[in-house]
C-alpha cells in the first residue's frame, strides 16, 4: 500500500487535489481490472516498460511529482514488477521506492554501456513479504559460439598482419582464403602463444553480444521457486538488418535460458523454472519476432496482448518453461492482461488542465525537427494531439504493464503425491 502523507504537505493545493482525484480514479480502475493480491495463494507478477525513467534526455519532460504517486500506486498492484528503461540516476526509482514504503525492495543492474545499451538498467521491484530473492542474479553474456552475428566486415591489413593466439584455439578459414592453407581446412592450435597470419582483404563476420545485457535473477513466491529473466531487445527498425538483429537478439535468449534449463534438468532430477519477461519488441503473434521466441518451447498465456499505448504492437511478453504441472494460472476470472492507465490519469481530456505543465514550451508550441511542419506553430487540435501522443507518455509510458496471475500454492498437490507414494 503506498503511502501518501507527502501530499498533504504540498503547498500548491490545487495540484494536491488534482493528485488525490487521480489516484482515487485509478485506485478503482486497478481494482476493477486486476485481481487482488492474495498471501499465499496467487503471484501478480508483471513486466512495465516505464518510458526513459527518467533522465529526460528528449526533452518532453521532467515528470510532475503526481507521476510518481501514479507509477507507485501500478505498481503496489501487483506483487513482482520487471521495468525496463530505468536510467543511469536511481533517484527517481527511490523516489517511487518511498511513496512504495518500507516492505517494498528492489535489484537492478548497472547501466549498459555502449549506443544500442540507451544507458538503461534492468530492474525488478517486489513486495519482500511475499517475494524471497534467492541470492542468485546475474547478467547474461552470450558464450562466443551463441553471440548474434552481424555484418561482414573488411579487414584493412598491410601485406603481411600478425594476430597472436594464446591457449588451444581453432581457426576455420572461409572459402576464397588466400592463407597457405587449404579451402575449409581447420587449423589446430596446440597449446602455447602462436601466430597466423590473413591475407589482406579478408572478411569475417562481427559478432555481437545483446544491445543491452538481460538480467536472470532467481525468487520464489510460496511453494513456487523460479529463475526471472527481463529483457528490453534491441529494435533497429521495422526491416532489413536491423529488423533482423532484433529477431536473432530474441531468439539468442531464449535458446540460452532453453539450455540452461536443459542443463539444470540434467543436474537436477527436479529442474528448475524459467520465466522470460519484458520488451521483445515483437510485432505480432505470426511474426518472425514472435517466431523466435517460441521456437526453443516456451509457452505463452493463451490471450496475446498488444501492449503498447497505441494498441498496435504485442512489444512486451511473459513466456514460461517450467516443469510439469507448476505453470497454473491463477483462479480469477480475468488472470491475465493489459493495464491501461491513460483510463485514469493524464486522460485525453485533462489537456486543458496540463497545458501550462509542460515544461517544454517549443515542443509543446511549435512542430518539432524531422517532420513536414518543422518549425511552424502547432494549431490547437495538433498542441493536443502532442499532448495525447508524446508529453504524456513521458510522464507515465508509452507502454502499458503487462500482467499475469499465478498460482503458487501447490501443498494439496504435494500431499496428494505423497499419499500416493506411502500406498
Amino acid at each position: 500500500m503506498p503511502f501518501y502523507k507527502n501530499l498533504r504537505k504540498q503547498e500548491n493545493r490545487l495540484f494536491a487535489g488534482r493528485a488525490i482525484e487521480r489516484l482515487l480514479a485509478l485506485r478503482k480502475q486497478l481494482k476493477k481490472d486486476i485481481p487482488a493480491r492474495t498471501l499465499r495463494d496467487t503471484l501478480l507478477l508483471a513486466t512495465w516498460n516505464i518510458r526513459d525513467f527518467d533522465s529526460n534526455k528528449f526533452g518532453h519532460g521532467p515528470r510532475l511529482d503526481e507521476a510518481f504517486y501514479y507509477i507507485a500506486e501500478i505498481i503496489a498492484s501487483f506483487d513482482l514488477v520487471a521495468v525496463q528503461e530505468v536510467t543511469t540516476d536511481l533517484g527517481p526509482l527511490k523516489r517511487v521506492m518511498s511513496i512504495l514504503g518500507p516492505n517494498w525492495e528492489y535489484i537492478a543492474t548497472d547501466v549498459t554501456e555502449g549506443p544500442g545499451g540507451n544507458e538503461e538498467r534492468l530492474t525488478f521491484v517486489y513486495d519482500r513479504r511475499k517475494i524471497l530473492f534467492r541470492n542468485i542474479a546475474g547478467e547474461i553474456v552470450l558464450p562466443l559460439s551463441q553471440t548474434i552475428g552481424g555484418e561482414e566486415v573488411d579487414i584493412k591489413l598491410p601485406e603481411s598482419h600478425s594476430i597472436e593466439f594464446t591457449g588451444k584455439t581453432e581457426l576455420k578459414l572461409p572459402d576464397g582464403s588466400t592463407a597457405a592453407v587449404k579451402k575449409g581446412q581447420k587449423l589446430v592450435l596446440p597449446e602455447g602463444a602462436h601466430v597466423v597470419h590473413l591475407p589482406e582483404g579478408q572478411k569475417v563476420a562481427r559478432y555481437r553480444q545483446f544491445a543491452r545485457t538481460p538480467f536472470l535473477v532467481a525468487f520464489q513466491a510460496g511453494w513456487f521457486k523460479f529463475n526471472l529473466c527481463t529483457v528490453h531487445l534491441y529494435y533497429g527498425a521495422g526491416s532489413g538488418a536491423k529488423y533482423d538483429r532484433r529477431v536473432k537478439e530474441i531468439a539468442a535468449i531464449s535458446k540460452f535460458l532453453a539450455d540452461r534449463a536443459k542443463e539444470v534438468r540434467k543436474r537436477e532430477k527436479t529442474g528448475e523454472n524459467f520465466i522470460l519477461l519484458g520488451d521483445f519488441n515483437i510485432v505480432g503473434p505470426e511474426d518472425e519476432t514472435m517466431k523466435a521466441l517460441k521456437k526453443n518451447r516456451f509457452t505463452l498465456p493463451e490471450k496475446l496482448y498488444k501492449s503498447n499505448v497505441s494498441e498496435s504492437m504485442y512489444y512486451d511478453q511473459i513466456a514460461f518453461m517450467v516443469k510439469r504441472g507448476e505453470l497454473q494460472m491463477g483462479p480469477s476470472k480475468k488472470n491475465s492482461g493489459v493495464f491501461r492507465f491513460f483510463d485514469s490519469v493524464y486522460r485525453d481530456d485533462d489537456y486543458p488542465i496540463y497545458h501550462d505543465s509542460i515544461a517544454n514550451t517549443d515542443l509543446r508550441d511549435y512542430h518539432e525537427k524531422g517532420t513536414k511542419k518543422a518549425g511552424q506553430l502547432r494549431s490547437r487540435s495538433e498542441k493536443k494531439a502532442y499532448y495525447c501522443n508524446k508529453w504524456r507518455t513521458w510522464q507515465m509510458s508509452d507502454h502499458c504493464p503487462l500482467w499475469v496471475e499465478l498460482k503458487i500454492d501447490f501443498s494439496n498437490q504435494y500431499l496428494n503425491r505423497i499419499h500416493k507414494e506411502l500406498n
